[in-house]
Order: C-alpha cells, then structure tokens, then sequence
C-alpha cells in the first residue's frame, strides 16, 4: 500500500506512489488539505473549517 505524501513548502503537492498531484481544483480544496496534513492526528471542527475556507460566508450558509 503506497503512502501519501504531503509537500507543503515550495507550493502544496500531493504523492501517491507514481502519481503526482500539484494543481487542485479550487484554492479551497488545497487549503484543506494543507490544513489536514499539518495537524493529521488533531480532529478539526465543522466550524473551524468553514472560516478558515470561507471565512466571509455565516456558518449556517457554509454547512
């Protein structure tokens, strides 16, 4: 079972055996993932997740 890597310095990039992801979709998406992967054994709340993505949106909107 290959291991994901994580490179956060030089630009956010993602590696899984030969697969090489260095674009994601949205600014959003590689925001969580950066945010995952600095603090993978802390559990990260709804909340706290929806500001810092979304961080002009009510967080009744952002659920």
């Amino acid at each position: 079972m290959a291991v994901w890597q994580i490179q956060l310095l030089g630009g956010l990039r993602a590696t899984h055996g030969n697969a090489v992801i260095a674009q994601f979709p949205s600014r959003p998406i590689a925001m969580l993932l950066a945010r995952l992967a600095l603090e993978p054994q802390r559990r990260h709340a709804r909340e706290e997740l929806i500001e810092l993505l979304w961080p002009d949106v009510e967080l009744d909107v952002g659920r």
